[in-house]
C-alpha cells in the first residue's frame, strides 16, 4: 500500500483476509516516523500483540483504508491531534468495532477530547495497550470458527440429502483426503514460505516463524497450535472461508495435529473410556449462525476446525461474558455432553501442552458433530444463552447417511487423488492442476496416468486453455486405445471430453462426431440410467443447440434430465447442471418464464451444495441476468452480472472466457441503460481478453465485435459501427451455418447501420436475408421475427415507402403484444415507428397516440436520462408544434434537450434537428432571443457533421443572421 511522503509508514502486507484473524488494528498517528527507534520498538510490540499493524500518517488515507476493508472487523489506535480529527469521520464505519487512545507522554492533555461511545480505553503505556489488543484479538479468533447446521431429514431410499451444507461437505472431503496423505520436509518448507511472504513486515512473527522452522516436529504439533496468535487463526479463518490455498499448504500440520490428539487419547484413555463428562466452550455467535442455531434446534452442529473446549465451566464462561459488548454477536456458552463409550471422535486433554494450563483444555480433532438439545438465556443475563449439545454416537443414523454418500461419491483413488477430485468439485482449478501435475511426475502405471491426463484436460478447459485441454485429451486417448478394449466406457469419457474441447472452439461438426462415439460406447455397455449416459446426452444436446436446434437440444436435455433424476440425489451438481442447460434452450427459444424456473432450480442446488465462490453459482447468476436484460428488468440483470463477476474475479485469471463473458453482459446492460461511455468501458474488457484467447475466425469474438458495433451506432458514430461490423461477416459466413441464429442476428445489426448511413439497397438486403433465416428456423411468432419486420419496416420508413413500412410494422406488432414477457423496448420501438409512418403520412393524431404508447413503455423501463426518451419527448413535441399549440410543444423539447445535453449527444445530426425545431416553436411565440440562442446551439454542432460550405450550413448561419437584425 502506498502513502505520501514521510509523514506516513504502511508497516504490514496488503490485507488477505484469510491470513489473519479478526483483529485488524490500524494506528493513525502523524508524529510517527519509521526511521525513529522508539517508533519502532512501540511497532514491534504492537505487531507481538497482534498479527497485523497498519499504520498511517493522514488522516484521509487512514479513513479510506478503513472503509475498503469492509468484510472485518477493524479496531483503531488513535494518537495526537490526527486521531482526534478522525473519529467524525470514522465513528459511524459499522465494522470499526473499538476505538483505543494511546499517548506516548505521560502526561494527558486536559483540552483532549474524544468523543465517542466505541472507545474502550485510554492508555500512556504500551504494554497495557497490548495486553488489551491480545484479549481482543484471542476473543476474535476463538468467534471465527467454521460452522455449518445439518438437517437431519435424510431418505435414504431417495438419496436426498435435503439441506447438506457445502462447507461441511467440502472441509469433511478435504479432512479425509488430507489424513491418508503422506507428507515430507518439502511440505513444511511450502507453509513456511506462505507464512513468510503474508507477513514479511511483522518482524515479531518474522521470529516466531524462524522458530517453527528450527525446531517443529510433530509430536510439538499441539503446543505450536495453542501458541497465542500463531496457527489456530490461520487455520481456523481458512476452514470457515474455505481457502483452499492455505488449507492445502497446511495439510501437513493438520495431519500431524489430528495424529498428535489421536495418540493422547490412546495414552488417556483410563481417564476417558465408556465415561460420560461435560466440556464446556464460550464464545461469541455471529447473529446469523446464532440464527441458524435456533432455528436447527433437535439437529446437528458440525465443528469443522479443530475444537477447543475446557472442563472449567468458569473459563468458558469468562470468554462468552467477553464478547457480550459486541453488537453483531450472540455470547454463547456451550455446554457439550460426552459419552466416550458411544463415539471415536478424537479427542484429549492437551492441559500439559497447552501455552494455557489454567484453561484445563480438551481439543477435539476436525468435524466433531453434535446434536442441539437445549437453548436458553442464563439466569440475571438478557445477553447470554446456553447451548446444550450432546456428541453424536458413531450409529447416529442421519450422520451416517451424510459421511456414507461423501464417500461414496468420492469414489476410491489415492489420497493425492481425492484431493485433486475435491478441489475440481469446489471450482478450484489451479490448485486442482498443481496436485495431479505432482501425481502425474509420480505414477508409471498407464492407466492412471491417462486418467491424470484426463483431469488435466478438464482443468485446462476450465480454464480456457482449449489447446492445451486438447493436448491432454489426446494422450489419454492414446493410452486408453492401447490398453483397453475399444467398447470400454473410459474411451467414451475420453471421446466426451475432446468433444466437449471442439465446441469450446466452434467445431461443432467434429464435437458431434465425438459425442456419438461416446454415446454408441455408453448404449451398448451401460445402464439405461446411469449418470454417463446422462452426461452423454446433455454433451449431444449442447452441439444441438449451438448448432440452433433447439427442439433437437431439447430432447437430447429432457432425456439427460430425467436419468439424473432417477440416479442421483437431489443436490447433486449434475441435476442442477441439466436444470441450466433446459432453462437455456428456453431462454434461447424466448420461453423466458420457463427459462427462469429451471434457471433457479439450479440456482437453488447451487447455493446448497456449492462453495459460495464456485465458478457454477456465477453461472446461474449470468443465466438469471440474461432474462432479466431480455424482458427489461435492466437492474435485476446488473444485480446478477456483478454477483457472478464478483466470483469470477475471484477464480478466474485475467484473461478468462467466463470473465469476459460477464464484461460483456454489464456492458449490455450499460448500453441498454443509456450509459454508453461504461457500456464502451465493459464492451473493450472483453475485446482484449477474447483476441487474446480466441482464433481470428472464432464466432464468439464476432459476438464482441457486434456489441461494440451495436454501440457506436447508438452513439450515432454509424462510420465505426460499420468498421467494427463488417469484422464479423467473414467470420460468421465461414464459421456459421447459413441458418444459423447469430448470422440472422449478425444481419439484422449490420443492416440497419446501413439504414443510418443512407444506404437503403444494402439495408434491404441485409435485413430480407436475416428474414429468410428466422423464416426457415423460427416459429412466425417468435420475438426474432418481430424484430426483423421491425427493422425491414424502418428501411421502407426512411426511403419515404410510408405504406410498405405500416405494413411490416403491422406484421411485427400482434407477435411483440403478445410476447408480453419478453423486453418491452421491442414494442416501444415498434410504437414509436409506427407513429413516425404516420406523421411522414400527416395523420398526426395516430402519430401521437403511437408516440405516446412509445414513451409509457419506455419512462417505465429506461433511466429518465435515456436517449430513447428524449426521442420520443422531441416526436410528441413535434405532432404539437405542428398542432399549433407550441408552447406544449416548447415544454417536451425542453425535456428532450435536458436529456440530449446531459447524455453529452448533442453533436448528433438528431440533435441539431431537435434545436432547430425548438428554435422554431419560440420564433413563434415571439421568443426570439431564446430561438437565436438554440440555432446558435445548432450551428455549432452542425461543423461536426457537414462541412462548412454545405447548403445546410450556409442556410442556417443566414436565418441566424436574419433573426438577429430583427432583435
Amino acid at each position: 500500500m502506498s502513502t505520501n511522503g514521510d509523514t506516513a509508514a504502511s508497516i504490514s502486507m496488503q490485507p488477505r483476509r484469510h491470513m489473519i484473524g479478526s483483529a485488524f488494528v490500524i494506528w493513525i498517528d502523524d508524529k510517527f516516523d519509521p526511521a525513529d527507534e522508539s517508533c519502532q520498538n512501540t511497532l514491534v510490540q504492537l505487531q507481538s500483540a497482534v498479527p497485523n499493524v497498519y499504520v498511517f500518517g493522514q488522516r484521509d488515507e487512514c479513513a479510506d483504508f478503513l472503509t475498503d476493508i469492509s468484510d472485518t472487523d477493524a479496531y483503531l489506535i488513535i494518537s495526537g491531534p490526527v486521531g482526534q480529527q478522525m473519529i467524525p469521520l470514522i465513528h459511524d464505519v459499522p465494522h470499526l468495532n473499538s476505538i483505543y487512545v494511546y499517548h506516548r507522554s505521560q502526561n494527558l492533555d486536559a483540552n483532549d477530547n474524544y468523543a465517542s461511545n466505541k472507545i474502550k480505553g485510554i492508555y500512556t503505556e504500551i504494554t497495557l495497550l497490548c495486553d488489551a489488543l491480545k484479549m481482543i484479538n484471542k476473543q476474535c479468533n476463538r468467534n471465527d470458527i467454521a460452522l455449518s447446521f445439518l438437517k437431519t431429514n435424510i431418505d435414504a431410499d431417495s438419496q436426498n440429502i435435503d439441506q447438506l451444507d457445502p462447507t461441511f461437505m467440502y472441509t469433511m472431503l478435504l479432512k479425509e483426503a488430507i489424513l491418508t496423505t503422506k507428507y515430507d520436509e518439502k511440505a513444511k518448507n511450502d507453509f513456511i514460505q506462505l507464512w513468510r511472504d503474508a507477513y514479511s513486515n511483522n518482524t515479531a512473527i518474522l521470529s516466531h516463524i524462524d522458530a517453527f522452522e528450527k525446531t517443529y516436529c510433530s509430536q510439538k504439533t499441539i503446543s505450536w497450535y495453542t501458541r497465542e496468535y500463531f496457527i489456530y487463526q490461520m487455520l481456523n479463518c481458512s476452514l470457515r472461508t474455505l481457502e483452499v490455498d492455505v488449507i492445502m499448504k497446511m495439510g501437513f500440520f493438520i495431519c500431524d495435529l489430528h495424529r498428535q490428539i489421536e495418540s493422547l487419547q490412546k495414552q488417556q484413555i483410563i481417564h476417558y473410556h465408556e465415561k460420560t463428562f461435560e466440556v464446556f466452550r464460550g464464545q461469541g455467535l455471529f447473529i446469523v449462525d446464532f440464527a441458524k442455531l435456533e432455528k436447527n434446534k433437535g439437529g446437528l452442529i458440525s465443528f469443522n476446525n479443530f475444537l477447543s473446549t475446557s472442563t472449567n465451566r468458569d473459563v468458558s464462561l469468562r470468554y462468552a461474558e467477553a464478547s457480550s459488548g459486541s453488537s453483531d454477536v450472540v455470547a454463547v456458552l456451550f455446554r457439550m455432553l460426552i459419552d466416550s463409550s458411544k463415539s471415536t471422535i478424537a479427542f484429549a486433554s492437551i492441559r500439559e501442552m497447552s501455552d494455557f494450563l489454567e484453561e484445563e483444555e480438551i481439543l477435539f480433532s476436525m468435524h466433531t458433530v453434535f446434536r442441539i438439545n437445549e437453548i436458553r438465556k442464563l439466569e440475571n443475563s438478557l445477553l447470554l444463552y446456553q447451548v446444550d449439545l450432546q456428541l453424536t454416537s458413531d450409529d447416529d443414523q442421519e450422520l451416517r447417511q451424510l459421511t456414507e454418500y461423501i464417500r461414496q461419491d468420492m469414489g476410491s483413488s489415492s489420497a493425492s487423488g481425492r484431493v485433486g477430485q475435491v478441489l475440481l468439485r469446489m471450482g478450484q482449478l489451479e490448485k486442482a492442476e498443481e496436485v495431479y501435475t505432482a501425481l502425474l511426475e509420480q505414477t508409471t502405471d498407464e492407466i492412471s496416468r491417462a486418467h491424470i491426463y484426463h483431469q488435466l484436460g478438464f482443468m485446462q478447459r476450465g480454464q480456457g486453455l482449449h489447446k492445451k485441454a486438447l493436448s491432454f485429451n489426446e494422450k489419454a486417448l492414446e493410452i486408453r486405445r492401447r490398453v483397453l478394449p475399444e467398447d470400454h466406457p473410459s474411451l467414451a469419457i475420453t471421446y466426451n471430453n475432446i468433444g466437449s474441447v471442439c465446441l469450446d472452439m466452434s467445431q461443432t461438426e467434429k464435437a458431434l462426431e465425438y459425442y456419438d462415439k461416446a454415446h454408441q460406447i455408453l448404449e451398448k455397455t451401460l445402464h439405461p440410467n446411469s449418470p454417463m449416459l446422462a452426461t452423454s446426452y446433455n454433451n449431444i444436446g449442447t452441439v444441438y443447440s449451438e448448432m440452433g436446434n433447439y427442439a433437437k437440444a431439447y430432447e437430447m436435455y429432457e432425456k439427460s434430465l430425467k436419468i439424473r433424476q432417477i440416479a442421483m440425489p437431489a443436490n447433486h451438481p449434475d441435476l442442477a447442471n441439466s436444470y441450466r442447460n433446459v432453462g437455456g434452450v428456453y431462454y434461447d427459444m424466448h420461453n423466458y418464464r420457463q427459462a427462469l424456473e429451471f434457471y433457479y432450480k439450479a440456482l437453488e442446488i447451487d447455493k446448497k451444495v456449492l462453495p459460495p465462490s464456485h465458478p457454477n453459482l456465477a453461472s446461474s447468476y449470468n443465466n438469471i441476468g440474461a432474462v432479466h436484460f431480455d424482458i427489461g428488468n435492466a437492474a435485476s440483470a446488473l444485480r446478477c452480472y456483478e454477483k457472478a463477476l464478483e466470483i469470477f474475479e475471484k477464480n478466474c485469471s485475467t484473461n478468462h472466457l467466463d470473465l469476459s463473458a460477464t464484461y460483456s453482459n454489464i456492458g449490455h446492460v450499460h448500453h441498454r441503460m443509456g450509459h454508453y461511455s461504461q457500456a464502451l468501458e465493459f464492451y473493450y474488457k472483453t475485446l482484449q481478453i477474447d483476441e487474446k484467447l480466441l482464433s481470428s475466425s472464432h464466432p464468439r469474438l464476432s459476438q464482441s465485435y457486434n456489441a461494440i458495433g451495436a454501440l457506436y451506432s447508438s452513439m450515432a458514430d454509424y462510420p465505426k459501427a460499420l468498421e467494427y461490423l463488417l469484422k464479423i461477416q467473414e467470420i460468421y459466413e465461414k464459421s456459421l451455418p447459413l441458418n444459423h441464429t447469430s448470422l440472422a442476428i449478425f444481419y439484422l445489426s449490420i443492416g440497419d447501420v446501413y439504414r443510418l448511413l443512407g444506404n437503403y439497397e444494402k439495408a434491404l438486403w441485409f435485413q430480407h436475408e436475416a428474414n429468410k433465416i428466422f423464416k426457415n428456423i423460427l416459429p412466425f411468432d417468435h420475438l426474432h421475427m418481430a424484430i426483423s419486420y421491425c427493422n425491414i419496416a424502418a428501411v421502407y420508413r426512411d426511403m419515404n415507402d410510408n405504406f410498405t413500412a405500416l405494413d411490416f410494422y403491422e406484421k411485427s406488432l400482434p407477435i411483440l403484444e403478445k410476447n408480453a414477457y419478453a423486453d418491452h423496448s421491442y414494442l416501444a420501438t415498434c410504437y414509436h415507428g409506427i407513429g413516425t409512418v404516420h406523421r411522414n403520412l400527416a395523420n398526426y393524431t395516430k402519430a401521437l397516440e403511437f408516440f405516446e404508447k412509445s414513451l409509457r413503455i419506455r419512462e417505465i423501463s429506461l433511466p429518465p436520462d435515456h436517449p430513447d426518451i428524449a426521442q420520443s419527448y422531441h416526436n410528441i413535441g413535434f405532432i404539437y408544434q405542428t398542432n399549433g399549440d407550441s408552447y406544449k410543444a416548447i415544454d417536451f423539447y425542453e425535456k428532450a434537450v435536458k436529456i440530449t445535453e446531459k447524455c453529452g449527444y448533442s453533436h448528433t445530426p438528431s440533435s441539431v434537428i431537435l434545436y432547430q425545431d425548438i428554435a422554431t416553436a419560440y420564433l413563434v411565440v415571439g421568443q426570439m432571443v431564446k430561438a437565436v440562442h438554440f440555432l446558435e446551439k445548432a450551428f455549432a454542432n452542425i461543423h461536426k457533421i457537414f462541412p462548412s460550405t454545405d447548403p445546410t450550413v450556409t442556410k442556417l448561419k443566414n436565418t441566424i443572421d436574419h433573426i438577429k437584425m430583427m432583435l
